[in-house]
């Protein structure tokens, strides 16, 4: 069988069993479809060893860059320049900083940094956070020890999609192998 055969079933066996497992009541409130950008990333930064280090490092630098921008926006006062405005500033900043910080080895994955927070920052509006939608516009969910904590939830979600897509890859490379002979991986 061919690599790219071999690679599409292997993400559609593993995509369906993590659907189905997220969609358990028992695995609490993960986030799928951050699982999937935490996994995308990981493909991006080249699906190696290095590549799950740089993933996990910059999609958390970029929801920690998130989350600060986030709690900023609910502790200052936005009443002189208005929600939109304040919040456009707090998130242009942590851009700013955001890319200013992949001059560091560990964080120069530009995009699986802003995918990271992107994430979150999607997560903290969509969940009304901000918006006070959900009935709170404070920082009690900011600072739960626990899966309202859109730090916590979108952290673990992408980390288990990156590693998820780490073995992906290893299965991949294993029935490749396989099924090529011993010494020849078949394209």
């Amino acid at each position: 069988m061919k690599s790219i055969a071999i690679s599409s079933i292997t993400i559609a066996i593993l995509g369906a069993i993590l659907t189905w497992l997220f969609l358990l009541e028992a695995t609490g409130p993960i986030l799928f479809w951050a699982a999937l950008v935490g996994w995308a990333c990981f493909i991006h930064c080249g699906a190696d060893n290095k590549a799950l280090r740089d993933t996990i490092a910059c999609n958390i630098l970029g929801i920690v860059i998130a989350w600060i921008a986030a709690f900023l926006v609910v502790s200052i006062p936005a009443d002189a320049l208005g929600l939109a405005l304040s919040s456009g500033i707090v998130v242009g900043v942590g851009l700013l900083v955001l890319v200013l910080l992949s001059g560091i080895p560990a964080f120069s994955s530009v995009p699986a940094g802003l995918l990271g927070y992107a994430s979150a920052l999607a997560y903290i509006w969509e969940a009304g956070i901000l918006t006070g939608e959900q009935g709170v516009l404070s920082t009690q969910k900011l600072l739960a020890a626990d899966f309202t904590n859109p730090f916590i939830l979108v952290v673990v979600s992408m980390v288990i999609g990156a590693v998820v897509g780490y073995a992906a890859e290893k299965v991949v490379a294993s029935l490749s192998e396989a099924d090529a002979g011993p010494g020849q991986v078949r394209e």
